[in-house]
Formats: structure tokens, C-alpha cells, sequence
């Protein structure tokens, strides 16, 4: 251990911001919980969860109950020493953290009933606010997924049928140039027209519809599959946390238990160290699920951003470009009206008239 000392300007409550634990008579040695968010000892961020208190004010506090401590600290000036031993081993993670962080990844995914007949409870899981906004997220890019799959069978048939009014309007256009009567000629002519134009059209729709993929797909394909990955990592520092939460929790017990009984545990006779230990790995790993916490809300108000003017946008100009597409196509059709007409089907079909002349031999026959 490396000793240290840290002034500190109490707030206006009187206090500096810790928790005390340890302490007499059970305990031969006092120390920090906890360091509490936007206070005077967090905001130094010298003084850290397991380190052993020593005097305040250059005043030892060996053989003190931790109420005593918390009194003396409350008692001097707007501003206090703290004196302390740093605790500087570390106990990593120990085998029940791993498997308190696995247990709440499977309880996290099971249906409450489950849980609770396996036995496991979910009542240490903190309720998270970000858990609805990230099923809202994950809501959206589904509609948005199938969105773009339905838009690119939409366009796959587009541009096949575009193709088939081409060919169509190439067919109408071939007859049209070779009947004999004017009417006819005029008529097939113009549809033919007709139909390769919006063939031709339809073609520069879907053309302008594959941008509109590729910008969606973006979204699909890139920003969903890495707002997901944050999100995996999210999840793995908040369970890590309430393991830690969980494992301090279970000590407290432990400990409260046995002193009720008379028979206080003997790694409180030797200091708590282990117990001193986990407390500074909850504080780093509560600091890590802050500081991803933080990322994760940052990342999320940017998707909502992003999807909110971005995919709007998108989802506008698709709508702009079929609007267009029906328009004109409506408006090219209605140009294309030529009826009514009269066509000679004598003149222009010959095999008309050896067709009714058959007709009429059958008959007589008959």
C-alpha cells in the first residue's frame, strides 16, 4: 500500500461525499465504500473505494467505529484532510463474477416465468432506460428492412416490365409501320411510341431508385450492424457491473449474518482486504458502464437524428420518383388516345377473306 492525503472543501450539506465501512469493534481497519458522483471526493477522484482511512486531520482514527469517523469529518471546518493507505492490489475478476455476468445475460433473455421457476431473479437488474429506446431503434431498422427488400423486388419488376413495354412498344411500332391504311399506321405507330417511352421511363426510375437502396442499404448495412455492436458491448459492461453489485451485496449479507450470530468472519478481523478489493473493482467497472452508458445515449440520439432527417429524406424522393413516374405515365397515355378508329381488316389482314370464304363453304356444305 502507498499512503496518501487528500484535502477536501465539504459541500453545502456538510459533507465530502463517502461512505465509510470497517471500523470497531469488528473491524480493526476503516475504509472507503464508496465515492459518490459530484462531490467533493469525486470530483478529486485521489481518495477510491477499498482504501484504508487513517486520521483526519492528521489525527488517527485507529480503533474508531465508522459512525465516530463520519462525526469527526462533520465536526472540524468547511474543509477536512483525509489521510489513507492506498490499496493498490487488485483481485481482476474472480471466477463468481464470470458467472454471475453469464447468469445475467440468460436472465436478461428469458420470459420473467422462466426465470423464476430456474430459480434465478431479476429483481438485481437495474431498470435501464435505454432498454426501450433500443427497441424502438431495433423496431425501425426492421420496418426499414423489410421496406428496402419490398422496394427491391419493386424495382426488379420494374425494370422487367419496363423492358416488356419496350419490347411491346418495338412490336406495335414494327405493324405499324408496315400497314397500309392510315389510321392504323398512325395508331400503332403512336402507341409504339407510347410504350418505349415509358418503358424508357420506367427504366430511369428504377435507375433512380437504386440510389435510394444504396442509401437505405447504408443504413441497413452499416449503422444498424455497429449500433448493435455497441450495444453488445453496453450489455456486457452493465452485467459486469451488477455482478460486482451483486458480490458486494452478498458479502454485506454474509457479514451481517455472522455478526448477528456473535461470530464475526475473519477476513474482518484481517482488514476485510478481499472485500476491500471488490469494492474497487465495482467502482471501475461502474465507472466503465458510465462511460458506455454515456456512448451508447450519444450513438442512439445520432441514429434517431439520422433517421429522422436522413431516411426521411430518402423515404421522400422515393415517394417524389414513383409520383413522377405514375404522372407521366398518365399524362403520356392520355397524349397517346387516337380513338376511335377505323381499320379494314380486309386490306390490312388478307388471310381475312380466305378465312370467311372457308366459313362459307362449310355452310353450303352443311
Amino acid at each position: 500500500m502507498s499512503v496518501g492525503s487528500v484535502t477536501l472543501k465539504k459541500n453545502e450539506r456538510n459533507m465530502v461525499g463517502i461512505s465509510i465501512g470497517g471500523g470497531a469493534p469488528y473491524c480493526p481497519v476503516l475504509y472507503v465504500v464508496q465515492v459518490f458522483d459530484k462531490s467533493p471526493a469525486g470530483d478529486s477522484g485521489l481518495i477510491l473505494p477499498g482504501d484504508e482511512l487513517t486520521a483526519v486531520n492528521e489525527r488517527s482514527v485507529k480503533g474508531f467505529t465508522k459512525a465516530q469517523v463520519a462525526k469527526r469529518i462533520q465536526g472540524v471546518g468547511e474543509s477536512v484532510t483525509l489521510y489513507y493507505n492506498r490499496l493498490t492490489e487488485e483481485c481482476g475478476r474472480p471466477a463468481d463474477i464470470v458467472w454471475k455476468t453469464i447468469k445475467h445475460k440468460l436472465v436478461e433473455s428469458m420470459n420473467p416465468d422462466t426465470a423464476d421457476s430456474l430459480g434465478f431473479s431479476r429483481a438485481i437488474l437495474v431498470k435501464d432506460r435505454l432498454v426501450q429506446k433500443v427497441l424502438d431503434f431495433e423496431s425501425s431498422a426492421k420496418a426499414f428492412s423489410v421496406l428496402v427488400c419490398k422496394l427491391q423486388a419493386f424495382m426488379l419488376a420494374l425494370r422487367s416490365t419496363s423492358y416488356l413495354q419496350k419490347v411491346f412498344g418495338d412490336v406495335l411500332a414494327e405493324i405499324g409501320v408496315k400497314s397500309t391504311q392510315p389510321d392504323a399506321h398512325r395508331a400503332l405507330t403512336l402507341f409504339g411510341s407510347v410504350h418505349r417511352d415509358i418503358g424508357k421511363s420506367g427504366m430511369n426510375t428504377a435507375n433512380a431508385l437504386v440510389t435510394v437502396l444504396k442509401d437505405l442499404g447504408t443504413f441497413l448495412g452499416k449503422a444498424v450492424p455497429d449500433m448493435k455492436l455497441t450495444l453488445k458491448k453496453y450489455a456486457n459492461t452493465k452485467f459486469n457491473y451488477l455482478s460486482f453489485c451483486l458480490k458486494v451485496k452478498e458479502m454485506d449479507d454474509e457479514d451481517y449474518y455472522f455478526i448477528t450470530c456473535g461470530e464475526p468472519l475473519p477476513r474482518l478481523l484481517s482488514g476485510n482486504y478481499h472485500y476491500r478489493q471488490i469494492l474497487r473493482e465495482r467502482h471501475k467497472a461502474r465507472i466503465e458502464f458510465k462511460t458506455m452508458r454515456s456512448a451508447v445515449t450519444s450513438k442512439l440520439e445520432f441514429m434517431e437524428l439520422k433517421r429522422v432527417q436522413d431516411i426521411s429524406f430518402q423515404l421522400e424522393r422515393l415517394m417524389r420518383c414513383l409520383f413522377e413516374y405514375y404522372k407521366w405515365t398518365s399524362e403520356r397515355l392520355r397524349d397517346g388516345n387516337v380513338f376511335p378508329i377505323e381499320v379494314n381488316l380486309d386490306l390490312s389482314m388478307p388471310f381475312a377473306q380466305t378465312y370467311t370464304e372457308e366459313c362459307d363453304d362449310d355452310e353450303d356444305g352443311k
